[in-house]
């Protein structure tokens, strides 16, 4: 769903044929986020929110979000169980880089600290070994 509030508004999510900023984020949970949701918690849940699902029909592709609901940075422990991706994206808003989409490597996304910076928005996007 796309719609255009008034022009040069923040809240659009369209503008012309390019979508804007916010747009990406409901774009990629449509996309991604489908299956069953996958028991996932936050030591801090007032600090970082976290949604993870496990696709139903491609049992090879999960994806999570992490919120960081902070105005500072978190460095937090990810912990996965019975998932080895071979390649992840990231998708990533903050006040800082608006919305930017990059791959990273298992080994950075499981290293024993993995920062978030403030007030982000992080999707993680992942396929099965």
């Amino acid at each position: 769903m796309f719609w255009a509030m008034a022009p040069y508004s923040d809240m659009s999510l369209i503008d012309g044929d390019n979508l804007e900023d916010s747009a990406h984020l409901f774009k990629i949970f449509n996309q991604s986020f489908h299956g069953n949701l996958v028991n996932s918690q936050s030591s801090d849940p007032n600090k970082v929110k976290i949604y993870a699902v496990a696709n139903q029909t491609n049992t090879d592709t999960h994806a999570f979000s992490l919120i960081n609901r902070t105005a500072n940075s978190q460095a937090i422990n990810l912990t996965f169980n019975n998932w080895l991706p071979s390649e992840v994206t990231w998708h990533l808003w903050d006040a800082d880089n608006d919305f930017t989409t990059r791959n990273i490597s298992w080994t950075d996304l499981n290293k024993s600290s993995f920062v978030l910076s403030p007030y982000s928005v992080n999707l993680f996007v992942g396929q099965n070994n």
